[in-house]
């Protein structure tokens, strides 16, 4: 399967690890929506991470017994179609005008 649209959100507040929404279309026919975009930094290294978190429901705390549970709706097992989400939605994201024109004004 190869990625072959990618449609961003970008609407939050800069200055934040969570970057934005991103929805994606899979060979032209399969869409998934409600994927996170982060960059934060390595807590060790300081080096730059990016990473996705596909969509995913947590049921109430009450009917989990008060422990955190995310159920995913929908991820892959291949780690090559992970890659290539993963590559697609940040390569979109750095050409978005949002981004580019933050890192204009920040150069300026």
């Amino acid at each position: 399967m190869k990625v072959t649209s990618v449609n961003l959100n970008l609407n939050v507040p800069p200055n934040r690890r969570f970057k934005g929404w991103a929805r994606i279309v899979l060979d032209g026919v399969l869409m998934i929506a409600g994927i996170r975009l982060y960059i934060g930094n390595d807590r060790e290294t300081g080096d730059e991470i990016r990473y996705i978190r596909f969509p995913d429901r947590r049921p109430p705390a009450s009917q989990t017994d008060g422990e955190y549970v995310s159920v995913p709706l929908v991820n892959t097992q291949d780690p090559t179609l992970r890659n290539e989400i993963v590559n697609a939605v940040f390569d979109a994201y750095e050409q978005h005008p949002k981004v580019t024109r933050g890192h204009d004004d920040a150069e300026a």
